[in-house]
Parts: C-alpha cells; sequence; structure tokens
C-alpha cells in the first residue's frame, strides 16, 4: 500500500514539475514523457480507488487531469486523398551508421520517394547517389560544426534542387537549416531539414529551441519542414508553436525504436497552410536508433 501511495504523490510531482515549470532544464525533460505519465497516472488513480485510499487517488487523479491537459492544443493536419501531383519526401536521422543509410535508401527507393534527406549520414551525397544508380541525381550537403558538436544534413532528389543553401546562419549557436526548393507542377514548394541539439544540459535547451524557433518560423505558404527536432510535441517549444504537424499517430515512436513503450516522438514533419498531405507513416527499424518519416505533399 505504501508503494502506491508514494507513486500517487510521485505522478502529482512530475506532472506538476511539467506542467508549470515545463520550460524550464530540468523540468523540460518530464514534459516528453508526458504520454507516458498519462497512462501512469490513470492506472494509479484507479489502483488507488479499488484500494480506498482516496486522497492519493485524488493525487493521480489530478495528475491525470493535468497530463492530459498538457497533450491538448497539438495541431495535426488531416491526411486526405490526392490524386493530383505532389512530393513524396523521405526524412531519416541514421546515426552515422553504414547499414542503416544503405536500408534505409534501398527504402526511399521501394516506397518512391521523390527526395530524400538523411540526418547524420556516414556518407556524402556523391557516395549515397552512387548507391542509389540514376534514381537521384541531384544531391546537396550541409556539414555544420556547432559548439563542436558536428552534424550533417544530405539531400538526394529525382527533381531538380532550387537554390539549395543553408537558410539559418550559425549565430548564437544555433544550428543552420537545409533548404531548398522543387518545382511541382508549374508549382513551387520550400522544404527545409533541421538537426536540432539535445537537450541534455541548459545550454544545449537554449541552442535546440533557438534552432527550432529560427526554423518553424519559416514555415507558410507551400512549405515542409522535416527533422530531428530532439522535442516532443507536449514541450514548449513545439506545443507552444502553432504549426500544423503532419500525420498520425501522434504517439508513434521515432527514437529508442527497439523499445516502442519508452520511445519519443521527436522526429517531426510540418506543413504551411499552402500544402495537403495525402501520406504519412512511420517507417520500419532500418537499423538506426530512429526511425524514418515518409510523407506525401501536394500544393494547394
Amino acid at each position: 500500500m505504501r508503494w502506491l501511495v508514494a507513486a500517487c504523490w510521485l505522478s502529482l510531482g512530475l506532472t506538476g514539475a511539467a506542467s508549470f515549470a515545463g520550460a524550464l532544464w530540468p523540468f523540460e525533460l518530464i514534459t516528453h514523457f508526458t504520454p507516458h505519465l498519462a497512462v501512469a497516472s490513470l492506472l494509479l488513480a484507479g489502483a488507488a480507488v479499488w484500494s480506498c485510499v482516496w486522497t492519493p487517488a485524488l493525487a493521480a487523479g489530478l495528475a491525470l487531469a493535468l497530463a492530459v491537459s498538457g497533450l491538448l492544443g497539438v495541431r495535426t493536419v488531416p491526411i486526405s486523398a490526392h490524386d493530383g501531383p505532389g512530393l513524396t519526401v523521405l526524412w531519416a536521422n541514421v546515426w552515422k551508421r553504414p547499414l542503416a543509410a544503405d536500408q534505409t535508401l534501398a527504402f526511399a527507393r521501394k516506397r518512391g520517394a521523390d527526395v530524400v534527406i538523411f540526418g547524420e549520414s556516414p556518407y556524402d551525397s556523391g557516395s549515397l547517389a552512387a548507391a542509389g544508380g540514376a534514381d537521384y541525381p541531384y544531391t546537396y550537403d550541409l556539414a555544420q560544426d556547432i559548439a563542436g558538436l558536428p552534424s550533417t544534413i544530405t539531400v538526394l532528389s529525382r527533381i531538380e534542387l532550387l537554390n539549395p543553401a543553408a537558410r539559418i546562419p550559425p549565430e548564437n549557436d544555433k544550428r543552420p537549416m537545409a533548404e531548398f526548393g522543387v518545382e511541382i507542377n508549374g508549382s513551387r514548394v520550400a522544404v527545409g531539414a533541421v538537426h536540432a541539439f539535445k537537450p541534455s544540459f541548459p545550454r544545449r535547451l537554449r541552442q535546440r529551441n533557438a534552432t527550432i524557433e529560427s526554423a518553424t518560423s519559416q514555415v507558410n505558404g507551400a512549405y515542409l519542414l522535416v527533422g530531428d527536432f530532439n522535442a516532443t510535441m507536449w514541450t514548449p517549444a513545439l506545443r507552444d508553436s502553432g504549426l500544423r504537424r503532419a500525420g498520425h499517430p501522434l504517439f508513434e515512436s521515432t527514437w529508442i525504436t527497439l523499445w516502442p513503450l519508452i520511445g519519443l516522438a521527436i522526429d517531426h514533419a510540418f506543413v504551411g497552410d499552402g500544402l495537403t498531405v495525402s501520406q504519412y507513416e512511420v517507417g520500419p527499424y532500418l537499423g538506426s536508433d530512429h526511425r524514418a518519416l515518409l510523407l506525401r505533399v501536394h500544393p494547394r
């Protein structure tokens, strides 16, 4: 019985910290696990009611209410059927693993991806393009080393890349974003890709948030932003952004792929109001600690 009472109060303490101090490190780390806390609080509240310990039951119930409120407000774009011209994009953080890069590229080719964007690729785009044969003749590489933390974004495309460039300069420790355009049936679609810092301590949290703020400020019109944000949708940096997240389900993990019950959805795709989404899926395990995102968008 003691463990149940202690667990009920702990659930309230954790959800309270996430709700009222979630923008501050280390409380921000708790917000990533808001769905897990909601499920745990529900189970604890039920167990406490069954055991007739009413004050702990009330504490767990309040924790559940706080956790559920933290899940609200996420804007998603409904998947809608669309037979017209579109763009199929795959994003994957391949964790610098050659096998993961090879398997992900094979998956992208099999699924007919027009644009393949890798984070943390072990190869440059030329090597990947050679492996992809004639499928992806257009390439772009963005190598970055901010605050001693190197990162890469590698782009392969069947379609000509228009003005590929590093969109965000690295002042104030912000990581730059790879950005380019493609033309779909006479309409230009802009695509951005970002790999934000891990919020492992206070400075990294500030750097991640600055990167997210800079990248997400570009999302309007016919714009698609993909990447590893190192943040779930329940963290203040993304929950309060007002962005439209492509795809469902929200709770399917993209990181810690071998342990889905404790995994987190930290890879995302956001679209501006000039795009509709006809396909979205989280890919299978392909050798990385992240799972790929595959989606198809259409200009309005």
